[in-house]
């Protein structure tokens, strides 16, 4: 909980759970008490619908904007509201706010977080790839393909194979046109494994996997 610089974008960002965050954000803490970006999340035991009549439906979900505020709530299956999200329209300001005592509120946390954040990594130019980023003699070749196919298997296989390689991020790495070439950068939001490296590569490759 802090400021946090990933990607040099300078976000405050404060979460409940360590489950997904716990020695792993804690290397892209600011030294700058300067930032641009906030995000917060916090819980409640109730959180009350909002009564105006949505801009859109789409599921479970509703969709409205107020005050220039956009509100996204997802419904459980008796129409409470089980989560909520509000936020800018330029993503300077974000809330979440959680219903207590949910199963798996520690993850949809980082999900949800993870998703606010990939929207200020594109505002800030960055384009989000999901694949496994390895680094080998200091350039980052990205492996990408479907939930399942096996790019953090293959990843593991170069892990194995050369030992000098790192993993910089194991589910989103960000791509950057960066000092006359394409980089690749790491955040904390790297899937489950929550593997990531707050360093920065020229990308070499991007290999599809089928």
């Amino acid at each position: 909980m802090g400021i946090y610089n990933i990607a040099g974008v300078k976000i405050k960002f404060n979460f409940l759970y360590d489950t997904f965050f716990k020695h792993n954000i804690e290397k892209y803490l600011s030294t700058d008490n300067r930032y641009n970006y906030q995000m917060i999340v916090e819980e409640f035991d109730h959180l009350e619908s909002i009564k105006d009549t949505p801009k859109l439906v789409f599921k479970n979900r509703r969709f409205h904007e107020i005050n220039q505020v956009k509100v996204i709530e997802l419904l459980d299956e008796n129409h409470d509201v089980r989560h909520r999200v509000e936020h800018t329209k330029d993503y300077k300001n974000i809330k979440i706010l959680l219903k207590e005592k949910q199963p798996n509120n520690d993850e949809i946390e980082y999900i949800i977080t993870g998703m606010m954040f990939l929207e200020i990594a594109t505002i800030e130019n960055f384009v989000a790839l999901h694949g496994s980023a390895v680094v080998l003699n200091s350039q980052a070749v990205i492996f990408s393909a479907p939930s399942g196919t096996g790019k953090s298997t293959h990843a593991n296989y170069w892990l194995k194979s050369f030992s000098e390689a790192i993993l910089l991020n194991d589910d989103k790495p960000l791509i950057c046109y960066h000092m006359d070439e394409y980089h690749v950068f790491s955040s904390p939001w790297s899937g489950k494994s929550a593997i990531n490296e707050n360093k920065t590569f020229p990308l070499k490759h991007i290999v599809f996997i089928e």
